[in-house]
């Protein structure tokens, strides 16, 4: 972690990550709020180019998905995070309904299923199915 995180950064980090060591796996997934801390540097989305934060958070298990917050707004946890943290979020995935959709794109709800791709560069119209085809 220590090549990820800023010099300025370090002490908030360190703490961070003893803090959550302390924690049990079951305690960092069963808790009710999302905790971390910035890392102070910014990875690059490939599809987008867009700059997002690297955060670190002990409810993120290595076991369980991927291993990491994306940023996007269409995980029910990472959505929580960010919204407590002022994380940017982006929708990239809109239901077809309306109503959903206006809240979803006003980041009132967190959508978490297939629907038709917004803010994806070249992939900005495709449903879910064609877009992860055309990703992949």
């Amino acid at each position: 972690m220590a090549e990820l995180t800023t010099v300025d950064q370090r002490a908030t980090v360190a703490e961070y990550q003893a803090a959550a060591r302390a924690k049990t796996q079951l305690e960092r997934t069963s808790e009710k709020e999302q905790t971390g801390v910035f890392t102070g540097r910014y990875a690059t989305n490939p599809i987008n180019q867009a700059l997002l934060p690297i955060w670190i958070s002990d409810f993120v298990i290595g076991s369980y998905g991927s291993g990491a917050v994306f940023g996007d707004a269409h995980d029910e946890r990472d959505f929580a995070m960010a919204k407590r943290y002022g994380i940017p979020l982006t929708v990239s995935v809109v239901p077809n309904d309306p109503a959903e959709q206006a809240a979803v794109l006003a980041l009132d709800q967190c959508f978490t299923s297939d629907g038709t791709l917004v803010n994806s560069g070249p992939h900005t119209g495709l449903s879910s199915t064609d877009a992860r085809r055309a990703i992949t």
